[in-house]
């Protein structure tokens, strides 16, 4: 039975699981979200080692993991997510020089 995938039969701590792994604390938090993901192909390439838990997250979390890095970015995601009357008021704000 693979450990890392079932924690949760061997009522272990986070700190015990991190612990028995040689990981962090941090590293099972973020592997246990993955699992709660639904992502289980990913997990399976984090176990294989192809796919680092952070690149694994995200995937499986983009609107969480995946954040814009620059401002102009930040913006059209912004604008992808808005739905028209938000575009609308958005354009007239900046037209109109409003914060």
């Amino acid at each position: 039975m693979d450990r890392s995938a079932n924690l949760h039969l061997y009522r272990m701590t986070i700190r015990q699981a991190a612990k028995s792994m040689n990981v962090s604390e941090r590293s099972v938090k973020k592997a246990i979200e993955l699992l709660k993901s639904g992502r289980s192909d990913l997990f399976a390439a984090v176990e294989a080692g192809s796919v680092s838990l952070h690149r694994a997250l995200k995937l499986a979390k983009p609107e969480k993991y995946d954040k814009p890095r620059d401002g102009l970015k930040a913006l059209v995601l912004a604008w992808h997510k808005a739905n028209e009357v938000e575009r609308h008021l958005f354009l007239d704000r900046v037209t109109n020089g409003e914060r």
